[in-house]
């Protein structure tokens, strides 16, 4: 649940990447990434629809698709290791209250 997550740590922006698929849920080194502006009046929603079905996140994923034989890892050293579950109760209450 990334839209939550980037809100409660006020981060200012996201990045969609396309990985090698490993055995675990989102690991595996970066191919290609694409970073998207996280602007103070973004909600959950807006953040979902900027990163994972705007224009410019389509394009980059079909554009990935598309040369994937071509492409090559971005640095060997950077591996993306990070799951975003669903926030637990606790902090959906923090966040609303402002913490």
């Amino acid at each position: 649940f990334i839209p939550f997550f980037l809100l409660k740590n006020k981060v200012s922006r996201a990045c969609l990447t396309f990985h090698k698929i490993e055995e675990k849920i989102d690991n595996g080194k970066i191919i290609n990434k694409k970073y998207f502006i996280i602007k103070k009046n973004d909600n959950i929603y807006s953040i979902y629809k900027k990163i994972f079905v705007s224009p410019e996140a389509v394009s980059f994923i079909i554009d990935c698709i598309k040369n994937s034989n071509k492409l090559s890892f971005k640095d060997e050293s950077i591996i993306v290791n990070r799951y975003y579950t669903y926030p637990k109760l606790k902090d959906i209450i923090l966040f609303r209250l402002g913490f």
